[in-house]
């Protein structure tokens, strides 16, 4: 726990401007280096250790699968015939280089950084009385880094989304469009981003956001029902968490995320400018909220969908004058949140996915659970 607590000490040294540009290379560093940190590494890993494979088509056809190979390989290999485009890529090159099993890891944690540094800037370069703790926000807040280093494909997808949205304010729809096919091409899920771009046309007041939340929670009955009782294709991964009532966890972040919705609305109350200057970012926030409930009975569909709309909550909270000014409090608040991130990994059933860090310095087994 010790590394990531130092990590923490050095981004906010790294705020201030001078140091800024530190921020993406300390990150960089805790991600690239790690070694079977994170939910998805293992199957990350051990897919790229499969090099004999290496003929099979770059566009395989899954009902074509061959599960008649052993079953160890069998269950990674899947993996290769139902992930995106470039993912797959990344892994014929390292097959047929002889790259290291880990390539695709490196190159999907590189791409993730280097989109959110290129969103952070191209939002907040211009803005001189920011105190920058954004690389704080997403490094502490459950959803963003320790969610994204395991949900890696997710994780690329979204940070272009979020780089996507000069483009939306600079109403460029077609730049815009081949940015969301790019992320399309990480993770399919991705294509929902095309209705923010029209979404950014529609002032949203904080009545209709009330009201979209007791929307919320009604729809969501009918739509629980609609799935029990309807096969919908694309929900039927999903709706086995609901059917058979079990346990989808997440219920800690749920926690939070309604806590800062409700923070949101006490202040956008007492502060009707923010939600004249800051409409659709609050919209995609406060809808990220929205979603994430929506789906919560749905296993991991309502954090992967929310991500998509979530994510803009690191564009309007260092942009909070109230927020910004209450430094310590903030401080001690994101350390909090680190640190019961950690504390409750550890002590997860099961084993713990990010305590301690590990490196690939210092490998122990190619098998994660060998």
């Amino acid at each position: 726990m010790s590394v990531y607590i130092l990590v923490f000490i050095l981004l906010l040294f790294c705020s201030y401007k001078k140091m800024y540009k530190l921020n993406f290379w300390i990150l960089l560093i805790l991600t690239e280096c790690r070694w079977m940190i994170g939910w998805d590494y293992e199957w990350y890993y051990n897919v790229g250790a499969l090099y004999k494979y290496r003929l099979i088509s770059l566009f395989p056809k899954i009902e074509d699968f061959d599960w008649s190979i052993p079953i160890d390989e069998a269950r990674y290999l899947y993996q290769y015939y139902r992930i995106e485009f470039f993912p797959r890529l990344f892994y014929k090159i390292t097959w047929f280089l002889g790259l290291p099993p880990e390539f695709t890891i490196l190159c999907l944690g590189f791409l993730m950084l280097l989109f959110i540094k290129k969103s952070f800037d191209n939002e907040f370069k211009a803005e001189k009385n920011l105190f920058h703790i954004e690389y704080l926000w997403f490094y502490c807040m459950p959803l963003f880094y320790f969610n994204f280093i395991s949900i890696m494909r997710q994780s690329v997808a979204v940070a272009l989304i979020l780089y996507g949205y000069k483009y939306i304010k600079n109403r460029n729809f077609f730049k815009y469009s081949i940015l969301v096919l790019i992320a399309f091409l990480f993770h399919r899920i991705a294509l929902i981003a095309f209705l923010f771009y029209f979404l950014y046309q529609f002032y949203i007041s904080q009545k209709m956001h009330v009201v979209l939340i007791f929307l919320i929670f009604f729809l969501k009955k009918i739509f629980q029902f609609v799935v029990a009782n309807i096969s919908v294709p694309f929900l039927n991964t999903y709706a086995e968490y609901y059917t058979s009532n079990s346990q989808t966890g997440g219920e800690k972040i749920l926690y939070l995320m309604l806590f800062i919705g409700v923070m949101l609305h006490i202040i956008i109350y007492f502060n009707k400018k923010i939600l004249i200057r800051y409409n659709f970012i609050i919209f995609m926030t406060l809808l990220g909220i929205d979603v994430y409930i929506f789906f919560f009975s749905f296993g991991h569909l309502g954090l992967r969908l929310s991500l998509f709309f979530f994510i803009y909550f690191l564009y309007l909270v260092p942009r909070i004058k109230i927020i910004a000014s209450l430094k310590f409090i903030i401080i001690l608040f994101l350390g909090t949140l680190l640190y019961a991130n950690l504390y409750f990994d550890k002590s997860r059933i099961g084993g713990s996915q990010f305590v301690p860090y590990k490196t690939i310095f210092f490998k122990t087994n190619k098998y994660k659970n060998s």
